[in-house]
């Protein structure tokens, strides 16, 4: 494989420019990027390995997956908006196969952003949901959870899973007007079924 430093030192000394096609000097760039991505993502994979192994031996981890479920079941509750929940899928192979392999621990939904939501549906599996979804304040930002787009997107997310719904509460900023009008009505017309505990609450 050429060096990329020996072949800038080529281009450099060359006579005339164009002694040098261009499609010969972006295809040895190209060329030595890629080797250089390919090791920078080889050291990261190692990196990992080197992780996972000084995990294994935390004093936690020597826990059976049992208990740790039950302390996650804590961590499920215990956090207003699930946060969390989400962050202990990160800290290590072993916290993130307990957690993603327990529907139930993902049940209990009080996040304000569709990704989120979508992930807590998806790992809840067929297990009925209790959603709670707040927002107090507008932000007129594109990529805002607070902006009314988002809002409406979460909404629309809340009301594709209602036949998993057991328990509901919504509670959005007044000010957004008919808006939301239609997705509100949705849910409220489906809680009047009774098939789960319903809450709505538009504020002003």
């Amino acid at each position: 494989m050429p060096c990329i430093g020996a072949s800038v030192h080529i281009f450099r000394r060359s006579p005339s420019p164009n002694s040098v096609p261009a499609a010969s000097v972006r295809e040895t760039v190209r060329k030595e990027v890629d080797a250089r991505r390919a090791t920078i993502s080889g050291l990261l994979q190692e990196i990992a390995q080197l992780h996972t192994v000084h995990n294994t031996v935390a004093p936690i981890n020597s826990l059976p997956p049992e208990l740790l479920y039950i302390i996650f079941s804590y961590v499920s509750y215990s956090s207003r908006r699930n946060n969390n929940l989400l962050t202990t899928t990160h800290v290590c192979t072993l916290w993130r196969d307990v957690t993603l392999h327990a529907p139930a621990l993902w049940t209990n939904i009080a996040l304000q952003h569709r990704a989120g939501l979508k992930a807590f549906v998806e790992r809840s599996k067929t297990l009925p949901l209790r959603v709670s979804y707040s927002v107090t304040r507008l932000v007129p930002k594109l990529f805002s959870p607070y902006s009314p787009r988002a809002i409406m997107a979460t909404l629309k997310s809340i009301g594709e899973n209602l036949d998993r719904t057991i328990s509901l509460s919504i509670r959005v900023p007044g000010q957004l007007g008919d808006m939301v009008t239609d997705s509100v009505d949705r849910v409220h017309q489906y809680s009047r079924t009774e098939r789960y505990e319903g809450e709505l609450e538009r504020r002003n």
